[in-house]
Order: C-alpha cells, then structure tokens, then sequence
C-alpha cells in the first residue's frame, strides 16, 4: 500500500498514542519504510516553509511528525533494519560527501554532498546536514537535529537531540552559521543564518540571549539567536531565592556578524576538495 505524507502523519500520531501499536508487522515496516526515506534525504526534521512565490527566506519549521517517527523507531531500529540499509546508507553518504576513519554516523542520517564529518564525531539517528557543512572532530550531533548549508560545527562542540532530554523540538541551526570550539546548543534551540556562536557558549531552548546591539539590556531572544548575530559567553546580574547578589553565565550579543569576520570563519575549501568531482 502507497501511502501519503498526510496518511503518514496521521498513522504516526496513532501509534504515539497508543504504543501497543508497535508490536504490529505492519507498523514496523511503516517505520523502516520512514527510517529509509530519512536516509534518502526525503524527510527532515525540519523544513523551509513559504508562504508564496514573494517570500523570499521563508521560515524554519518542525516537522513534529517525523520527530515522532524517529523516537517511536528507535527502540526498535535493531529489529526494522537490516545490515544491509546501515550499509547502503553509509555508502551512499560517502559517495556525497567525507567521512573520517573513527567517525560514526548512524543510520538513518542524511547528509548532502561536500559534507565532511570529522574523525570522532559523532552523528546520531534522524539528522539532516546540508550540503558543504562541516562537522568537525569530537562534535555530537544529536538526534532528529536539522543542519543547514556551509555550517561548520568546531571540535567538542554538541548539538542536541530529542531523545534525552525527551522532547519533540530538534535543535536547528541555519545556513552560514559557525558554531565554536565546546559550544553547546541544546534541547530545541534555533541558530539563525550567519550567526556566529563563539567558543563555549551554551544555548538551550530555553535561554535567554540578551542582545546588547541597542544599548537595551531588556532586549532578550528565548532559545533562539537572530540572523548575523555574534554571541558571546557573558555574565548577568541575578538575585536568588534568599536575596543574595549573583553573577551567572549568559549568551551576549554584543555586535553584528561583518564581513571580515565571514571571511575569516569561511569553511576552508582544501577540505573539501574531490568530494564534487
């Protein structure tokens, strides 16, 4: 039986409801048949959405849907896939893109051609990278994330999933953007095109980024950082429970990403090299 994408959805929202579902054949071969079009590119996590031929950038949006597929197949992706899909998967990933001795990358994840992934990263199930993006030594990418285009993600830095915290909203992070050494962007955060995340900052769904371009420390963006920003470990002034005066570490935009600061951050071509040939 051919089924559409509404079906699909509707199918998957049956079985999120009522788990008991998952013992049938036919609801694990509806999850290979997800799983299989997530490796091929087919479906993502998250999409562009237009509203009509005028608009221009669009916006990014969750396919909650998909996100469900993914945690509902997990359990069970030993069972529902054969060595044979790992396999194909992998090579298929390899003949778009780079993949390093001692990374690992697990079926199903697409990634687009020009994409290099690092040794000892590590990209988990349900992940979408764009192509010429770059995943470098060390980096988790955590399940269901969706990664734009000439994105490069520096060492030890970590992407979040959906699986632990437990949640239906994967991190996503847009075209152009540099995220740096040990940052960590968590738990539904949304990076923005351009933006520059420097060395350890922590990001989370949840998290403040106050932007300070205006001069208005009042001017807070809630798990999201906007287009072009420059983002910086800083520190904000805080009160506890019990009155005492604190200082605790938050996410700072201080200026605009410029374009000398593009140049710099721009992936370097030489690694990529052979891989569109």
């Amino acid at each position: 039986m051919v089924y559409t994408d509404t079906a699909f959805e509707e199918i998957i929202g049956q079985i999120w409801d009522d788990r008991s579902l998952l013992e049938k054949d036919d609801v694990a071969k509806i999850l290979n048949t997800l799983m299989k079009r997530i490796a091929n590119g087919e479906l993502t996590s998250a999409y562009l959405h237009k509203e009509n031929a005028d608009d221009k950038q669009g916006k990014m949006t969750v396919n909650t849907w998909v996100v469900k597929a993914v945690r509902l197949a997990f359990p069970i992706l030993r069972k529902i896939m054969s060595s044979q899909d790992h396999f194909k998967n992998e090579i298929e990933g390899l003949l778009r893109s780079r993949i390093e001795d001692n990374a690992s990358v697990r079926f199903p994840v697409y990634l687009e051609k020009g994409v290099v992934v690092m040794p000892h990263a590590f990209v988990n199930c349900g992940v979408f990278i764009d192509e010429d993006s770059m995943v470098d030594s060390n980096v988790t990418v955590g399940s269901c994330a969706y990664i734009g285009k000439r994105v490069h993600i520096s060492s030890g830095a970590v992407i979040g999933g959906v699986f632990e915290p437990a949640g239906l909203k994967p991190v996503i992070i847009e075209d152009d953007v540099f995220i740096g050494a040990g940052a960590k962007i968590l738990d539904g955060a949304h990076i923005k095109r351009g933006s520059v995340i420097l060395p350890n900052v922590v990001i989370t769904g949840t998290t403040r980024v106050y932007d300070y371009r205006k001069g208005n420390n009042d001017v807070q963006h809630i798990g999201s950082v906007p287009e072009y920003s420059m983002v910086y470990s800083g520190f904000r002034d805080i009160q506890a429970e019990g009155g005492c005066e604190l200082q605790v570490v938050a996410p700072v935009i201080i200026r605009t990403v410029e374009a000398k600061t593009k140049e710099k951050l721009k992936i370097n071509e030489d690694l990529h090299e052979g891989i569109h040939s």
